[in-house]
């Protein structure tokens, strides 16, 4: 429950921006037009992804050396760092070309410490997990959708509340500096659980790998290319529907950014129950029915 808690104020802070792109692009960029701030602060929120490889490469490896808990205490306070120096990042209107140089390299942090806690945090769950309900528990691993929902609902309800006072107001930096008490309490709670025994054991009779992507290339090249093309389905269709299509809703539609952001909150939410009830159907009927038929229907 703690890697899930830490879990979802981690991706709290990661969606943040998502939800936020729209206001993000016109106070961080030199642009009054929304289409093309909205560009501008989708690319800078796609350097996360481009770094998050690296992130889960050396995190991953930290996890194997150091041990998964301390891994995840460690990218929870980096990520809700990043998150809060967002908040208290000037705008391009103050500081100039130096407010996206600064955005970009925090969300840079954001997607390495986001590569590292997607794998690490999976890893630790499922080695904590009961081997007959790994499928169930493991599905809890989808707690990063609470976060992100939560993170557009918040959004959402500071964008009703404010929307009037303009950006100039700064009511947007409420939601990122939400980042710090959370981050807080992710920190907490992972210090406080044991580490798995897996770990332990590969403490007492295991070798740490010395060229970790070589090995993995070598010997596990095609369960990392199925693995990489599962990810890549799914991370396409959630940041297509939950990203990109509720903020193309308000800059080309012209819809609300609050009323927009509650509705993909709830969808979010769905998520969440379907993660769980289909992970407990893994347990009866298998993964491989179930992945291929999420897979096709999604």
């Amino acid at each position: 429950m703690a890697a899930c808690v830490g879990n979802a104020a981690e991706w709290y802070d990661f969606a943040i921006y998502g939800s936020l792109a729209t206001v993000i692009g016109l106070v961080f960029f030199p642009t009054q037009d929304l289409a093309t701030a909205l560009s501008a602060a989708f690319a800078t929120y796609g350097t996360a992804f481009l770094v998050r490889p690296l992130g889960a490469l050396l995190f991953g490896r930290l996890g194997d050396a150091q041990g998964r808990r301390t891994v995840l205490v460690r990218v929870v306070f980096i990520m809700a760092g990043a998150t809060t120096c967002v908040a208290l990042l000037p705008g391009y209107a103050t500081i100039g070309l130096l407010a996206p140089v600064v955005l970009v390299l925090l969300r840079a942090a954001q997607g390495l410490t986001a590569g590292g806690e997607l794998g690490i945090a999976a890893v630790f769950i499922l080695e904590n997990a009961h081997h007959a309900r790994r499928g169930q528990t493991a599905a809890w691993h989808t707690a990063m959708a609470i976060g992100i929902g939560t993170g557009m609902a918040m959004g959402g309800v500071l964008s009703s509340l404010f929307s009037e006072t303009g950006l100039d107001s700064g009511w947007w930096r409420i939601a990122f500096l939400l980042a710090f008490p959370l981050g807080f309490i992710g920190v907490q709670l992972r210090r406080r659980v044991a580490e798995t025994p897996q770990f332990e054991a590969l403490c007492t009779d295991s070798r740490l790998v010395d060229h970790l992507a070589r090995e993995l290339w070598t010997y596990h090249r095609s369960a990392v290319l199925r693995g990489f093309c599962l990810i890549a389905a799914g991370s396409l269709a959630f940041n297509t529907f939950f990203i990109f299509m509720p903020n193309n809703l308000i800059s080309r539609r012209g819809g609300e950014l609050g009323p927009v952001l509650m509705v993909t909150a709830s969808a979010l939410g769905v998520a969440v129950i379907a993660a769980v009830a289909l992970g407990r159907l893994s347990d009866h009927v298998g993964r491989r029915p179930v992945v291929i038929g999420s897979s096709a229907a999604l």
